[in-house]
């Protein structure tokens, strides 16, 4: 992964006595953008845990440090052509026999499913959480919960949802009647 030759990047110590391991937090730079990656080192084998687009905190760490903006790290032809020639049997295959990187279950799917239906539902409506949950009767925690994949709405909910779909201007005229009485 190009994040590791980033001849700029930060690399700090994330272990916890429960994880059982090492784990590392890398910053650093592919092809112009900064990401942050957690692994794990076993023996020679670097065992990518996580990674992401670094987030603001982040990108202020890493700031600290120089980075040649006219020079990013980028992945070598070899890597990248690796990379190109994996079928999706491969990237299945190693998705399965990866311990710190297991496929989704059936349950994770259908949570995954869910909130970014609840995700839709609002953007769709280019509402913020706060002005969607106070729109629509729900709390702003319950709303992050259904959207963050902590909790599924429930049968009541879904079909709250499904009306703000669908029938938008009826929710709203029925809640605030529900408001005024």
């Amino acid at each position: 992964m190009a994040i590791f030759v980033d001849p700029t990047r930060i690399t700090i110590d994330t272990s916890r006595a429960e994880d059982g391991d090492e784990r590392r937090k890398t910053i650093g730079s592919i092809e112009g953008s900064l990401f942050t990656a957690v692994f794990v080192m076993r023996g020679t084998t670097c065992r990518l845990i996580s990674a992401w687009r670094a987030k603001v905190q982040e990108e202020r760490a890493y700031g600290r440090a120089k980075l040649d903006h006219a020079n990013p790290p980028m992945l070598s032809d070899e890597a990248r052509a690796a990379i190109g020639a994996l079928t999706p049997e491969d990237i299945e295959r190693n998705a399965e026999t990866d311990p710190d990187n297991p496929p989704f279950t059936d349950d994770e799917l259908e949570r995954v499913r869910m909130a970014r239906f609840v995700q839709c539902v609002r953007r769709a409506r280019g509402m913020t959480h706060t002005v969607f949950a106070e729109t629509h009767g729900i709390t702003v925690a319950r709303l992050r919960d259904w959207e963050q994949g902590r909790f599924r709405p429930d049968a009541m909910a879904m079909a709250h949802l499904a009306t703000i779909v669908h029938e938008s201007e009826a929710v709203h005229r029925a809640l605030e009647k529900a408001r005024v009485a």
